[in-house]
C-alpha cells in the first residue's frame, strides 16, 4: 500500500513538474461564493504538495520491503535531488533516513557520488552525511 501511495504522488510530481501551465487549486470542501474566481497556484507550489507524501511513502515502502527496493530508492533519490532544498521535504528526508537500513544505500552509491557536488547546500549536506554513515558501516 505504501508503494502505491508513494508512486501515485511521485507520478503527480512528475506530471506537474513537466507541465508548463499553472494548476487551479482543488475545489474547497466549503463552497465559495458563486462567481468568485479560483486563482491558479504557481507550479512549484502544486508540485510541492505531492513531494512530501511521495518521500514519506517511499521511505515506508522501502523500510517494509523484504525484497529488492531499488526502483523505489531511485525514485526517492529523484525527489531528493530535485526538491530536497525545500525545508519540509528536507525534514521528511532526514526523518526517513533514520528508518531505512544503511545497507539499502549500497546499491545507489554511484548516484549519490554523482550528486555530491550539487549547488543545493541542504541536499549536498544530507548526501555527505549519508555517505559518511555508509562509510562507517562499510569501511572497505
Amino acid at each position: 500500500a505504501w508503494h502505491s501511495w508513494a508512486l501515485m504522488n511521485y507520478e503527480s510530481v512528475l506530471y506537474y513538474k513537466n507541465s508548463d501551465t499553472p494548476i487551479a487549486p482543488p475545489t474547497p470542501a466549503v463552497s465559495s461564493p458563486p462567481g468568485s474566481p479560483r486563482k491558479p497556484q504557481p507550479l512549484d507550489a502544486t508540485v510541492h504538495n505531492y513531494t512530501v507524501p511521495a518521500v514519506k511513502g517511499f521511505f515506508h515502502s522501502i523500510s517494509l520491503s523484504r525484497g529488492n527496493s531499488l526502483q523505489d530508492t531511485l525514485r526517492l533519490l529523484t525527489l531528493w535531488f530535485d526538491f530536497g532544498h525545500y525545508d519540509d521535504v528536507h525534514k521528511a528526508l532526514v526523518d526517513g533516513l533514520k528508518t531505512i537500513h544503511i545497507d539499502n544505500w549500497l546499491q545507489v552509491i554511484p548516484q549519490l557520488i554523482a550528486r555530491i557536488d550539487t549547488p543545493r547546500q541542504m541536499v549536498g549536506r544530507l548526501i555527505h552525511q549519508l555517505l559518511s554513515d555508509v562509510g562507517k558501516q562499510h569501511p572497505q
